[in-house]
């Protein structure tokens, strides 16, 4: 696990600005992440996007995630 310092107004790869971002929780604010930590947090943040009426391509571009992977957090809502 690495220690990852707290981020406020300048984004990160998940969001563009910190003090506007959509999500619950900030993945880049956790005191210690692992690569498990990191794979919940952004499934959890897809299924908020998708249930937001999100497309796959919106979640590509918002989670720097792969096409195959759009489509597993999708899958992985029901």
């Amino acid at each position: 696990m690495k220690k990852v310092e707290l981020m406020y107004g300048n984004g990160c790869r998940y969001y563009k600005d910190c003090f506007n971002c959509p999500f619950d929780d900030c993945i880049n604010g956790m005191m210690y992440e692992s690569k498990v930590t990191v794979a919940r947090a952004l499934r959890e943040k897809a299924h908020a996007l998708y249930k937001q009426g999100a497309t796959v391509k919106e979640v590509m571009d918002t989670l720097d995630a792969s096409q195959v992977m759009a489509y597993r957090y999708r899958r992985s809502m029901a």
